[in-house]
């Protein structure tokens, strides 16, 4: 995985290009789909907080495609204020999940919604990257997130100030869930908040 202007950390286009990480759908982790991985994909897959299911299930399923070598990062998974499932099942979910991503030497992608003083107290970055996606937060919770050890990735939404003081080492860029977007055309979005005053 390179933090660089033409990989698409995070995008749910199942036909994505080869420089992307596909995030796998829940119907996977439930069971409902098998994992059939495109030759020469990358993906990631991760229990998300908003899923309304067995969760233990799910790690049970997660944990075994995990090995998968096209597997390359686990998550999304996190924590979520509107989740219907109490706060201290995905904390202790997140933490499962941020142990397996250490274990197997792998990124872990996180989704983080009005949850982020829970976030840092559960999650201390080591080895592997631990990426905030989807970040559009404001620059003092930027810095905060930075201070702690964690990385962020924009998308095409994002806060500019928050943008330019996120060191490049520490910076990805992701469609998300825009089809229509490639991850050229986010890059040009950043670099023209970079370029701005």
């Amino acid at each position: 995985m390179k933090n660089n202007h033409l990989f698409d950390l995070h995008t749910h286009r199942h036909d994505a290009p080869a420089n992307a990480f596909i995030n796998l759908p829940m119907e996977v982790l439930s069971g409902k789909l098998a994992f059939t991985p495109l030759p020469g994909r990358s993906y990631s897959a991760g229990i998300h907080p908003l899923f309304e299911g067995d969760w233990e299930k799910a790690l049970i399923q997660l944990v075994g495609i995990s090995i998968h070598p096209q597997i390359k990062a686990i998550g999304e998974c996190g924590l979520d204020n509107r989740s219907k499932t109490p706060l201290p099942t995905q904390i202790e979910f997140l933490q499962r999940q941020a142990e397996l991503a250490q274990e197997q030497s792998k990124p872990l992608i996180i989704h983080c919604v009005h949850c982020w003083n829970e976030l840092i107290a559960t999650c201390k970055p080591s080895k592997v990257p631990y990426i905030v996606h989807g970040f559009r937060g404001k620059p003092q919770l930027a810095q905060q997130l930075l201070r702690a050890g964690f990385s962020l990735s924009f998308g095409p939404l994002f806060n500019p100030e928050s943008l330019k003081l996120c060191p490049p080492q520490k910076y990805y860029l992701e469609t998300d869930d825009n089809p229509g977007l490639s991850i050229q055309q986010v890059a040009n979005l950043h670099a023209i908040a970079r370029e701005s005053e």
